[in-house]
């Protein structure tokens, strides 16, 4: 017991000091806004320039956030509304700097991006998951800018996805999307996702790297759906 007694002045002093030694602060959580920042200290390649500087964005309101562009939720020529996926996603850096642009001229809508360091599946590779969204989302612009305003609101029914090359995280992407055919109440679209290089320099897809591509199928919504 004596001895006991003895210990204590020595365990207080050594637990107070501790108790008064300064905390070490945790470590900080990644922001929205440092992932964005991260982005705009990162110098585009030239062709990201080459292509926003000949076509013209699709929503002139919203250039760089176009999800958020013209009317939302109104079967115009916006498919998203107030609670769209890409807002959450690019708050949350899955993606970066991403302009969507409008070629009148060949029925199609080119989206330029860069991809983000959290979207990987294998360590440096974007993962399918994200790219298949990429595709299915470009389809739907080409739909809504070429087909909704005078046909209503479509969905896809069925999506066909080729999987070409693995794509980098933290890499400026393109994907383009064409609308190939409207027949009926079906609409086809083809998708690529690519190094935007050779497409910007009007070489063809063939001089360029292809990460995917894909055969999307929209249906037109009936009348009463």
């Amino acid at each position: 017991m004596h001895a006991a007694r003895s210990l204590l002045p020595r365990v207080a002093a050594r637990f107070g000091s501790l108790a008064r030694a300064p905390s070490r602060a945790p470590p900080a959580m990644a922001s929205s806004a440092r992932a964005a920042s991260a982005s705009t200290a990162s110098t585009a390649p030239e062709w990201v320039g080459e292509l926003r500087d000949r076509l013209k964005p699709r929503f002139a309101d919203e250039p760089n956030l176009y999800w958020r562009g013209g009317d939302l939720g109104v079967g115009g020529r916006q498919v998203h509304g107030e609670d769209s996926v890409f807002g959450l996603l690019h708050a949350a850096g899955a993606f970066h700097d991403p302009c969507l642009l409008v070629d009148e001229a060949k029925q199609q809508v080119v989206l330029t991006m860069r991809t983000g360091r959290d979207t990987a599946g294998h360590p440096g590779i974007t993962h399918g998951g994200f790219t298949s969204l990429l595709l299915d989302e470009m389809a739907g612009q080409a739909y809504c800018e070429f087909v909704q305003s005078a046909r209503g609101p479509g969905v896809t029914a069925n999506l066909t996805i080729d999987y070409c090359a693995p794509m980098p995280t933290e890499s400026h992407v393109l994907v383009v999307a064409k609308l190939q055919s409207v027949d009926g109440r079906k609409v086809r679209c083809d998708v690529r996702v690519m190094d935007g290089a050779a497409f910007a320099a009007e070489r063809g897809e063939e001089d360029g790297k292809v990460f995917a591509k894909a055969a999307a199928l929209f249906v037109v919504l009936a009348k009463d759906q």
